[in-house]
């Protein structure tokens, strides 16, 4: 008689992650396939769960997508950055040997492109700067929500098990008691 791969079964039919349920052992795979099949209340819990985790999965894969669009923004923005430093350097290396080859007497109307150029110049690369912050501070921020997350998912998981391990040793009676305490301790 082949055995029965009960992880298998609980991941095609009720979406129980492998991961989730490794931390159970042989008896108490079958023990929660039977609770599954028999009980509705213990699967409307386990669905109830893998719903929050998806919900949890998705959002940090959102988070997970802002921070390289943010990423991405940041090395455009520097490298922008770094060009305009080079061209404002250029440009102040020109002004500086205009004014060394032409008399003191130069007509203002020479230099003043140069100058509004300059400004503008000037502008592009303060602003970029202040972009440039801000976006590691949101890239910053980000890490942390990521990091957060990835945590609170963690908890979930671990928690579910734990808690999916402690329902099989109660007897029928007592697991529906116990079940009720553990939909207000995981859904709040």
């Amino acid at each position: 008689m082949p055995t029965v791969n009960y992880q298998s079964l609980l991941k095609e039919k009720y979406g129980i992650n492998k991961n989730v349920s490794n931390v159970l052992s042989r008896a108490e795979l079958e023990a929660l396939w039977q609770k599954l099949e028999h009980e509705s209340e213990f699967h409307k819990l386990i669905q109830s769960l893998i719903r929050k985790n998806q919900e949890l999965a998705n959002n940090n894969k959102q988070l997970g997508g802002a921070r390289w669009r943010a990423e991405r923004s940041l090395s455009q923005l520097q490298g922008n950055y770094k060009t305009l430093k080079v061209s404002y350097r250029d440009l102040e290396q020109q002004l500086t040997a205009m004014d060394a080859q032409t008399p003191s007497s130069a007509p203002p109307q020479e230099l003043g492109p140069l100058l509004k150029t300059n400004q503008a110049l000037t502008q592009k690369l303060e602003k970029l700067e202040s972009t440039n912050q801000d976006l590691k501070a949101v890239n910053d921020e980000l890490k942390k929500d990521n990091k957060d997350l990835k945590t609170i998912v963690d908890k979930v998981r671990l928690d579910l098990a734990r808690r999916t391990r402690e329902l099989l040793t109660y007897e029928d009676h007592e697991l529906r008691k116990a079940m009720v305490r553990m939909f207000k301790g995981i859904l709040g």
